[in-house]
């Protein structure tokens, strides 16, 4: 996953040598998903800390994970957060008020 990421990040060089974050000379950012089937994966709080060290403003989990919403507490980037299965999905789909409660 950290590969992943690094390659994904874009940054470039100024002619007086800094540093910039592509992200904000065009205006644009990038999302990531952050996929937790596999083993060895860094501890949550890592990942968010990457994600914040290279810019990346979005992130797209597929199920809600606890020691992951936590880390993302209080950080400034966008979730996109998936619906664990197809019959939770069609319960939240069919009824607002699941919708609500599930949120």
């Amino acid at each position: 996953m950290l590969a992943s990421i690094r390659q994904m990040t874009c940054s470039r060089t100024t002619s007086d040598g800094r540093n910039s974050d592509l992200n904000n000379i065009y205006g644009q950012s990038i999302g990531v998903c952050y996929g937790k089937d596999g083993n060895n994966l860094p501890p949550e709080q890592d990942v968010i800390n990457l994600y914040n060290s290279k810019g990346i403003g979005k992130m797209r989990i597929y199920s809600p994970d606890p020691k992951t919403l936590q880390a993302l507490r209080g950080t400034n980037i966008e979730l996109i957060l998936g619906v664990p299965d197809d019959d939770c999905l069609q319960l939240l789909a069919s009824d607002p008020a699941a919708a609500a409660a599930w949120v």
